[in-house]
């Protein structure tokens, strides 16, 4: 009896949520890390912009010891 091998063959079929389901957000730097996510009621993120850093954040330096602001 010839033993053949098992394949699956098939068709994946993944739902496109409409692009209304997507949310734009502009975010600020802040010092510490930000995790940009989408809020309810969004399947997902279609454009995150990340606006300067504004001018009067100073100067921000670090020699491996100390973190200096100017």
């Amino acid at each position: 009896m010839a033993h053949k091998e098992n394949s699956l063959i098939g068709i994946l079929s993944m739902p496109q949520a409409p692009s209304s389901a997507f949310q734009e957000k502009c975010i600020i730097p802040e010092a510490q890390e930000q995790v940009i996510m989408a809020d309810g009621g969004y399947t997902a993120l279609s454009k995150v912009t990340v606006a300067a850093i504004p001018s009067n954040y100073g100067r921000i330096s670090f020699n491996g010891y100390e973190l200096k602001v100017e």
